[in-house]
């Protein structure tokens, strides 16, 4: 037969335990909740910028493929060419991707030229 007094023993220590962890639970969330009335709270807004640049740069590189191709695939079929036109905007398309992912990499410029307009 079982021990009901090691039993006994065993339900004591894993209360304890709880209790331990339950206060500790409890101070934990009592800090969060200072921190957050203090204006120290976890801040998110670096990783939302590094995601919308990380999307840019996706969409930038992207866009600049698919439109140079369908501008070389176009023409090749307007002046019967077919593949070279398309290979070679392809390659155009590729670098205009990636000089757009370069110069959204790094950063606004220093130079006080402003970049959108004339």
């Amino acid at each position: 037969m079982p021990n009901p007094d090691g039993a006994e023993q065993g339900d004591r220590d894993l209360q304890a335990r709880l209790d331990r962890l339950s206060a500790a639970l409890e101070t934990q969330r009592a800090e969060g909740e200072l921190q957050k009335q203090r204006g120290r709270g976890t801040d998110y807004s670096d990783a939302g910028r590094g995601m919308s640049l990380g999307f840019r740069v996706i969409a930038d590189l992207l866009a600049g493929i698919l439109v140079g191709t369908a501008i070389g695939w176009q023409l090749d079929r307007w002046f019967a060419t077919q593949p070279f036109l398309m290979i070679l905007f392809l390659f155009l398309g590729t670098a205009a991707g990636i000089l757009n992912v370069m110069r959204a990499a790094s950063g606004p410029s220093k130079g006080g030229r402003d970049s959108g307009g004339s």
